[in-house]
């Protein structure tokens, strides 16, 4: 019964991460399609919405990175944190550096929007 309930756990462990990725993917392309064009009120909800779902970037890239700090650049390759690190914002290269641009636009529009006293 132990056996099971821990399978079961780690199932739903592993399957958390999966959508969450999905789920920041998702927010990404949402909002970047949206928040230029949309009204003062839809862009902080866009934002915060994008917040909640960047949120995973901090529970797995930080243990990642800490783990790169303390044993070196090797840890890349084999840490359980950082290969889900690794597919947060795509599956592919492409994928991942097409999300990830997008991911900078809207950080670079909302600063622009902050020092006009936007927020």
């Amino acid at each position: 019964m132990k056996k099971l309930l821990g399978i079961m756990v780690l199932g739903l462990l592993w399957c958390n991460v999966g959508f969450a990725d999905e789920y920041l993917i998702n927010t990404i392309k949402r909002t970047h399609k949206n928040i230029f064009t949309e009204n003062p009120t839809g862009i902080i909800f866009l934002t915060k919405e994008l917040a909640n779902a960047s949120n995973i970037l901090k529970e797995i890239g930080l243990p990642c990175y800490r783990t790169m700090i303390k044993k070196g650049k090797s840890e890349y390759n084999k840490n359980l944190n950082c290969l889900k690190f690794r597919t947060l914002f795509g599956d592919d290269p492409d994928e991942y550096i097409t999300n990830l641009t997008k991911f900078r636009d809207i950080l670079a529009f909302s600063i622009k929007r902050a020092e006009k006293d936007f927020f």
